[in-house]
């Protein structure tokens, strides 16, 4: 038998060796216990990852109660529509506190935390949370 017909026979010790996961593949099967209990809590997530500055993983999930990111929403058009001299709320504050409401895993003083650190990450986290609650929907045909 040749040496190519050895290796594809199939035989035990034969086998390629398995491919080394990606850091993010690995990330994930080393949460998916937890991931699996967060989906089956809250269904679909956002999952944040950054090793260099907090352990584990950051998930995020639609808020529990829809006037949450109502209110949000509200606050953000307020906020990016005020004229000069008008009162104005702080956009990365809303942004801060729709990332905290949402965050489902770690505990919220820890994302607290983590968004004091990263305060881009809180932003991303209500980016993440618009798609969630259907900025992520896809539009089939032309209507």
């Amino acid at each position: 038998m040749s040496e190519e017909e050895a290796a594809s026979s199939g035989a035990p010790g034969d086998q390629e060796p398995e491919k080394e996961l990606s850091e993010e593949d690995r990330v994930l099967k080393e949460n998916e216990p937890l991931l699996a209990e967060l989906r089956a809590k809250h269904g679909r997530l956002g999952i944040f990852y950054d090793p260099w500055e907090f352990e584990g993983v950051l998930v995020c999930a639609k808020p529990a109660k829809p006037q949450t990111f109502r209110e949000y929403s509200n606050a953000l058009t307020t906020a990016l529509t005020a004229k000069a001299g008008e009162p104005r709320q702080d956009v990365q504050l809303l942004n801060v506190n729709l990332a905290l409401a949402c965050t489902v895993h770690p505990s919220r003083e820890a994302a607290k935390q983590i968004f004091e650190k990263l305060p881009l990450l809180a932003q991303r986290v209500a980016g993440k949370v618009q798609d969630l609650c259907g900025g992520g929907t896809k539009e089939l045909g032309k209507g």
